[in-house]
């Protein structure tokens, strides 16, 4: 369960490309077990902060999310063009049946 909300804080820091970003704070609410196993990621040094590695799932997991929806729209965008082709060509049958 999360519960983000942004909060008016803001501060400036460089994303991986060396851009300048505005960082929006929120807060969001994760199980126990969850953080007990991102602290263990912090401590052994995989990640320098819990924000880091949070930060770090977010962007992969939106990755991951934006290339399946965009999957996702592609293929509804080809089933749309093949519906129109069939409505065109059940058009032209009835038209060829009337004949």
């Amino acid at each position: 369960m999360s519960d983000a909300r942004p909060t008016k804080e803001v501060k400036n820091s460089h994303n991986s490309c060396g851009l300048n970003m505005i960082d929006d704070k929120i807060t969001v609410r994760l199980p126990n077990s969850f953080v007990r196993q991102l602290d263990f990621l912090v401590k052994v040094e995989d990640f320098p902060s819990r924000s880091e590695g949070i930060r770090t799932a977010v962007r992969d997991l939106l990755y991951l999310r934006i290339d399946l929806v965009m999957k996702k729209i592609e293929k509804k965008v080809e089933a749309n063009q093949k519906m129109m082709e069939l409505e065109a060509i059940e058009e032209q049958y009835e038209k060829y049946l009337k004949k």
